[in-house]
């Protein structure tokens, strides 16, 4: 059941991405999709072999919508740039895109009440506070006095930038521009930088 409802996810996001770039082949690359390898709570992509992994603990995240959104956001970036995400500038702003990809296109095919929340139902298992968010793209995280050692916090600051951009563009086009960004950042890319490049395409 997990491997269909994985594929199934996997399917529409990669046909919503398609429809915005016609013509490239940025999504084309073969994907495995690994459902429950062990118990733990936890899913990540492994870009060395193509990968996506997810373990059956929690609610089993290889079953939730908005963590494979947020995982396949790390492949759109490793198809993009090749070994994305080097140093801590770089890795959040990956966690940022693997946020902001999950509430943009959850959005779209399955609207929720609280768009910028990450994850809802995921977090249910290990969050306490109501509402239940994974993380939120919407925090007041801000560079460089919140930039930090620790990826998924510094992805905090990129998701709000982005969430910015698709407040005051509107979802296909903040969605097109940002992907378009991409393919300009280098490996260990830092914020100013990126946010340098995606302003190119505003």
């Amino acid at each position: 059941h997990s491997a269909r409802t994985g594929f199934y996810h996997l399917n529409r996001i990669m046909e919503k991405g398609r429809g915005w770039l016609p013509g490239n082949t940025w999504l084309t690359q073969q994907l495995v999709d690994n459902v429950n390898l062990n118990s733990t709570c936890n899913a990540y992509w492994d870009g060395a072999v193509n990968f996506y992994k997810s373990g059956g603990g929690c609610r089993n995240t290889g079953e939730i919508a908005g963590v494979f959104l947020h995982e396949y956001g790390h492949a759109i970036h490793d198809a993009q740039v090749f070994g994305f995400g080097v140093g801590a500038e770089a890795g959040g702003i990956g966690e940022g895109f693997g946020d902001y990809w999950a509430v943009t296109v959850s959005n779209v095919i399955a609207p929720t009440a609280d768009t910028p929340c990450v994850a809802d139902w995921d977090a249910v298992s290990y969050t306490a506070t109501t509402p239940h968010c994974l993380r939120r793209v919407d925090t007041n995280a801000h560079y460089p006095e919140d930039l930090t050692d620790r990826v998924h916090r510094n992805g905090l600051i990129w998701s709000r930038a982005l969430w910015d951009i698709r407040l005051a563009l509107g979802h296909v086009k903040a969605d097109t521009l940002i992907l378009e960004a991409q393919f300009d950042f280098a490996v260990d890319t830092t914020m100013p930088a990126a946010a340098e490049a995606t302003v190119l395409f505003v």
